[in-house]
């Protein structure tokens, strides 16, 4: 790179010291290389000798994110689709018809998929901040599907002595981070496996506002014919605005904005009303406080004299309980007073029933019994006669005298 003897601040900026790319379309099997060293560059050749491939190359490591870019377009091709990421990394150079088949069959230069791999390196300096910044990409195939690493450094990078020689399972990246790992600035080499972030970290270095300029940059590289000045900067250069859609919403927040008026003049109205519910509400969580302290002093009474009234009925159970074990020793004296007096009982029985008294008793008894069983037939006898005597309307309380002449009488009617 050639320095330069006395730097202009009119120049201060990023520019392209150097690209190299390497399995990138055409361009097998060794690193190529470009080396601007910052100044404008003419890039001339035949049809077919790389120009576009070499123009593709940077609009890859700037324009990361394929919704932004289009291939092709310096060659001045209709058709923006020819080609892609896969045709430049497998080398398509071509197609070849089949005589026999009559079947078109693409030619390419890397065939096998599981050895292929394409990097792209271009390196940025700004003299004016003594800056350098490497952006890098690279490509490779695992399982049939194409695989990126992007990669941005402040240190001047270079494929032959950072990123060959390449392996799939990443130990080039170890190696790389352990190459630049130790230097002060931790950000000395940076890897990314999305293509927005990539794109967000390099043009935060850049000083790129606007992810516009990604844009510009894709429309730029193809141009042929101007056209309109004032469409192409309208178009390319101005980030897009629509005054009906601004209008809209403006509209929408003043109409936001009444609505809200109108919601807090509500509110305020709410506000009156509410606080005298809040007022009410504040009386009846006192009446409610109150309600409840009754209540519980009713729920608490009831339990109070029960706990009285079980006290009471305590005292009153522990006294009987004691009058009961009295009484119960009084039954046991008595039992046993009972049992002696019994066994007197027993004793005078028996001597009653051995001597002459007990003898006359036994006599008086059986004379008591016989008397009474006379005394049981004469009454049975003197109901039979009062029946028949109300019946014959006879004296049915008789003397002696009337009792032995009403018989005379009845014997007499008898006969006759």
């Amino acid at each position: 790179m050639q320095k330069k003897t006395k730097i202009n601040p009119n120049e201060a900026g990023f520019r392209l010291d150097y690209l190299e790319i390497y399995n990138w379309g055409t361009f097998d099997k060794q690193i190529f290389r470009i080396s601007p060293s910052g100044e404008n560059s003419l890039l001339t050749g035949a049809n077919g000798s790389g120009k576009t491939t070499l123009v593709d190359a940077m609009l890859t490591l700037m324009v990361p994110e394929k919704r932004f870019r289009f291939y092709n377009q310096s060659s001045g091709s209709q058709n923006k689709k020819e080609r892609d990421e896969d045709s430049y990394v497998r080398g398509f150079y071509g197609k070849i018809l089949d005589e026999n088949t009559q079947n078109s069959s693409t030619q390419m230069l890397r065939h096998d998929k599981e050895k292929v791999f394409s990097v792209l390196l271009a390196n940025f300096v700004n003299e004016y901040s003594h800056q350098n910044l490497t952006l890098a990409q690279v490509r490779w195939y695992s399982n049939n599907e194409l695989k990126r690493a992007y990669i941005v450094s402040h240190n001047p990078l270079t494929i032959i002595d950072d990123i060959k020689p390449f392996d799939s399972t990443g130990l080039w990246k170890k190696r790389l981070k352990s190459k630049y790992g130790k230097l002060i600035n931790s950000d000395a080499v940076e890897f990314f496996d999305s293509p927005t972030k990539y794109s967000q970290e390099f043009r935060r270095i850049f000083g790129m506002r606007s992810e516009k300029a990604l844009t510009l940059f894709n429309q730029t590289v193809g141009i042929k014919v101007l056209g309109s000045l004032d469409d192409f900067i309208r178009n390319h250069m101005l980030e897009e605005t629509s005054i009906e859609d601004d209008f809209m919403k403006l509209k929408e927040n003043y109409q936001h904005l009444l609505n809200a008026h109108k919601t807090i003049e509500k509110a305020r109205e709410q506000i009156i009303y509410l606080e005298k519910i809040k007022n009410n509400n504040e009386e009846l969580e006192v009446i409610n406080n109150k309600l409840i302290n009754f209540q519980n002093i009713r729920n608490t009474i009831e339990p109070y004299f029960l706990v009285k009234k079980i006290n009471l009925l305590k005292d009153d159970f522990e006294k009987n309980t004691e009058g009961l074990s009295r009484l119960k020793k009084e039954i046991e004296v008595l039992k046993e007073d009972l049992d002696v007096k019994r066994e007197i009982e027993r004793e005078i029985d028996f001597n009653i029933k051995n001597d002459a008294t007990g003898r006359l008793i036994k006599e008086l008894d059986r004379d008591i019994k016989e008397k009474i069983r006379t005394k049981n037939s004469i009454d049975s006898n003197v109901k039979k006669y009062t029946s028949l005597a109300e019946k014959l309307r006879f004296d049915i309380e008789p003397s002696k005298e009337i009792f032995y002449e009403t018989i005379t009488k009845t014997k007499i009617k008898k006969k006759i």
